[in-house]
């Protein structure tokens, strides 16, 4: 979870303009900032992280270099939601200390957030329902939000677009039950694909249908505290019980 000033500003100055420390930390170490990139997204591989960081690169005008340093200094940023954790967990929305449930929210298309073992998001498709994408191994699905075991410290938050894009934006996340776990979440941020996050459910469904972007520091990668930390999120509840 991003917390701390001084980070905030180091992340930010990569994304940018593509500072080379991060780079030249990984290896210093003896590990590439692609080796680095695998370690924190659990079961990608180098081929993918490096398709990734070209395409990347082709579509931002940068270098693939640029690219792999901002990538890795925002993945570094944001390892506590998952990556390291999720080789513990092997779930984006995992954890032991889930002792209540979640609840209704206000409206459809309202978010909550949750910081377990790893960080997690999900969207209301009504004030009783919700979608998400669960973690590793497992497929997007909807459920009955009385039925989600939380922790205690859970956000609550509704998204600053109109009732009729929240409605739009929850129907076009519902859509994508089914579809396979993203283990990457360094390149995350497409509305169409295959496979889908738990962060990026959410940030696609807005961008489909509200064309909101609710990646709060614009890096390549969207991650659950991204969303939690959005301009564009009135967060209305913090705790659950």
């Amino acid at each position: 979870m991003i917390r701390k000033h001084a980070r905030a500003v180091a992340l930010m100055a990569a994304l940018v303009v593509g500072v080379a420390p991060a780079a030249t930390a990984a290896e210093s170490d003896g590990t590439s900032a692609v080796d680095e990139l695998v370690r924190l997204n659990p079961g990608t591989t180098a081929d993918e992280m490096r398709s990734a960081i070209a395409a990347e690169a082709k579509a931002s005008g940068r270098t693939d270099q640029e690219v792999a340093d901002a990538t890795l200094a925002e993945a570094r940023s944001e390892s506590g939601q998952i990556g390291v954790r999720q080789n513990r967990v092997a779930s984006s929305g995992g954890g032991a200390d889930k002792s209540k449930r979640l609840g209704k929210a206000r409206q459809g298309g309202d978010v909550f957030w949750y910081d377990s073992a790893t960080d997690h998001v999900g969207l209301y498709t009504s004030a009783a329902y919700i979608v998400e994408a669960p973690g590793a191994g497992k497929v997007v699905r909807k459920l009955q939000a009385k039925s989600k075991k939380v922790p205690s410290k859970t956000y609550k938050m509704a998204v600053k677009v109109s009732q009729a894009k929240r409605n739009a934006s929850a129907a076009w996340a519902t859509t994508k039950r089914g579809k396979a776990y993203n283990l990457n979440f360094a390149f995350n941020k497409k509305v169409t694909a295959s496979k889908y996050n738990c962060s990026q459910l959410v940030w696609a469904a807005y961008k489909a249908k509200a064309k909101v972007d609710l990646d709060s520091n614009g890096g390549t990668g969207v991650y659950p505290g991204n969303i939690r930390d959005s301009k564009k999120v009135s967060i209305y509840s913090k705790k659950q019980g």
